[in-house]
C-alpha cells in the first residue's frame, strides 16, 4: 500500500510538471493539482514541499506574481520555519532577481528594481535557512551565494564592472553588509562540500566585509589546496597556474587581504604585511611587466607594502623608474585605474625621505 501510494503521489507531481511545460500552457490546472496536493497530504512536509514550489511557478507563470507572493506571505505567517515555505520562497526569489535583471536592461537606476531586489533577497534568505540548518552542502547553495554577492555590490556602491574589494578604499564601512553576511555564511555552508568557486565567494565576501583576517585563513586553504606556490623554488606553480588561470586574481586577493590585515591589527603587523609582499613579489614575477592589471596592482601593493615598513626610499625610487617607463603609470585601462593611487603613495614617501 506503501509503494502504491507513493507511485500514486509520484504521478501527480509528475503531471504538475508536464503543466509546466513551454507549449502544453496548463498551468491553471496545476494550481488545482496544487490545492489537492495540500488537502490530501496535509501535514507530510516533503509532499507539500514539492506542491508549494509548483504553485508559485504556476502563478508567476500566469502573470500572477501579486497572487504568489500573497501566497508565499501567508505561508510565512502561518510558520516561517516550515521546509516546504521555504522553497516556495526560493522560487520566487529567483522570479524577481528575473525580473529586476529585465528592469535594469531599460533602466539601470531603477528604484523599483531596488525594491523588488531587496525583497528577492529576504525570500533567498527564507529560502537557505533549512539548509543551513542542518549543514546541507549543494550547488544551489553557492549560486544563492553569488547573488547575494552582486546584491551587495549594488547596494554597497561597488562601480559597475568591479567585481573584487582589491582597489577599493579600504577602511570604508559597507552600508548594507547584510547582503554580504548572509552571502558569506551560504558560501561557507556550500563550500564545506569542497565546491571552489563556493571557497573564493566566500573569502572575496569577507574581504569586501572588511574582515580580513577571516579573509586571509579562507584565501590560505584556497592557495595551498591548489598548490599555487611551488615550495621548491618559493615561486608560483605554472602548472597550477595554467588549469586555473583565476589562481591569479585570487592569489592578489589573498596578498591584499594579508596588507590590509597588517595595517588593521598591530599584533600582526609585522607577519601580515611581509607575508604581503612576499604575495605581490611573485605575482610580478609571473605576470607580464607592465601588461596586465594583476601587475600593476601588484605592484603597486608591494610599493605600498616598502611604505608601510618603512621602506620609503626604496618605494620612492621605485614609483621614481615606473613613471618614467610608463604613461601615466597604468593609462587608465582598468576600472578604478591606480595613476592617482601611485602619485599619492609617491607625495607620501617624498616627505618621509629627507631632501639631497
Amino acid at each position: 500500500k506503501n509503494s502504491l501510494e507513493a507511485s500514486a503521489f509520484q504521478c501527480v507531481s509528475l503531471t504538475g510538471s508536464l503543466y509546466m511545460l513551454d507549449g502544453v500552457g496548463r498551468q491553471n490546472d496545476v494550481l488545482a493539482l496544487t490545492d489537492e496536493i495540500e488537502k490530501k497530504y496535509a501535514g507530510d512536509e516533503a509532499k507539500i514541499g514539492e506542491a508549494r514550489p509548483l504553485r508559485v511557478r504556476a502563478l508567476t507563470a500566469l502573470g500572477k506574481v501579486k497572487e504568489a507572493e500573497d501566497f508565499l506571505e501567508g505561508l510565512l505567517a502561518g510558520d516561517p520555519n516550515s521546509k516546504s515555505t521555504a522553497l516556495a520562497a526560493g522560487v520566487l526569489a529567483r522570479t524577481f532577481d528575473q525580473q529586476v535583471s529585465e528592469m535594469r536592461a531599460k533602466d539601470p537606476k531603477s528604484t523599483a528594481a531596488d525594491d523588488l531586489w531587496k525583497q528577492a533577497f529576504r525570500y533567498y534568505v527564507i529560502s537557505t535557512r533549512p539548509k543551513l540548518a542542518e549543514g546541507r552542502a549543494s550547488d544551489e547553495l553557492e549560486q544563492v551565494g553569488r547573488r547575494m554577492l552582486i546584491m551587495g555590490e549594488h547596494f554597497n556602491g561597488v562601480p559597475e564592472g568591479v567585481t573584487t574589494f582589491v582597489g577599493l578604499k579600504s577602511g570604508k564601512k559597507p552600508v548594507a553588509p547584510e547582503y554580504w553576511e548572509e552571502a558569506a555564511k551560504v558560501f561557507e555552508a556550500a563550500a564545506s562540500s569542497g565546491n571552489f568557486n563556493a571557497k573564493v565567494g566566500q573569502a572575496r565576501t569577507l574581504g569586501y566585509l572588511g574582515s580580513f583576517k577571516e579573509a586571509s585563513d579562507v584565501y590560505s586553504e584556497i592557495i595551498e589546496n591548489e598548490s599555487l606556490v611551488d615550495p621548491s623554488t618559493n615561486d608560483i606553480n605554472r602548472s597550477a597556474l595554467t588549469s586555473r588561470p583565476e589562481l591569479l586574481g585570487i592569489y592578489l586577493e589573498s596578498g591584499v587581504a594579508k596588507f590590509e590585515l597588517g595595517k588593521q591589527d598591530a599584533d600582526v603587523r609585522d607577519q601580515s604585511l611581509g607575508d604581503a609582499s612576499a604575495i605581490f613579489q611573485r605575482i610580478v614575477k609571473a605576470a607580464p611587466k607592465m601588461q596586465s592589471e594583476s601587475w600593476w596592482r601588484a605592484r603597486y601593493y608591494q610599493l605600498a607594502s616598502w611604505y608601510e615598513t618603512g621602506l620609503y626610499t626604496q618605494c620612492l625610487a621605485a614609483i621614481n623608474d615606473l613613471e618614467r617607463n610608463s604613461d601615466n603609470f597604468d593609462e587608465a585601462k582598468w576600472k578604478l585605474g591606480l595613476a592617482e593611487r601611485f602619485k599619492e603613495l609617491k607625495r607620501e614617501a617624498e616627505r618621509k625621505v629627507p631632501a639631497k
